[in-house]
């Protein structure tokens, strides 16, 4: 769990924010996981979860992990961004 100082310092930066993911492997660090806030950061995501898809990778390698963690933070900031196109939920009607 962030503490808040890092919480404070990281909103001090200008750029876009991002988010610790946990390092499950010692010898690989992940990249952080972006937030977003804006529609150039969704962009931006979108781009890297379309190069992923395009490497088909297992859902267990840090390349599957990564791109469930992305479509995830992706679908949270449709619901709030679009909440007439993206209800939550909406991907389980049907099933």
């Amino acid at each position: 769990m962030p503490c808040a100082e890092n919480i404070s310092a990281q909103l001090a930066q200008p750029g876009p924010r991002t988010r610790s993911s946990t390092v499950t492997e010692t010898e690989n660090t992940p990249e952080p996981l972006p937030l977003i806030g804006s529609l150039d950061d969704y962009t931006a995501v979108m781009d890297e979860v379309a190069a992923l898809v395009k490497l088909d990778p297992a859902p267990s390698s840090p390349e599957g992990r990564r791109l469930l963690a992305l479509a995830t933070i992706v679908e949270e900031y449709e619901a709030r961004a679009f909440p007439a196109m993206f209800p939550r939920g909406a991907a389980d009607v049907g099933d």
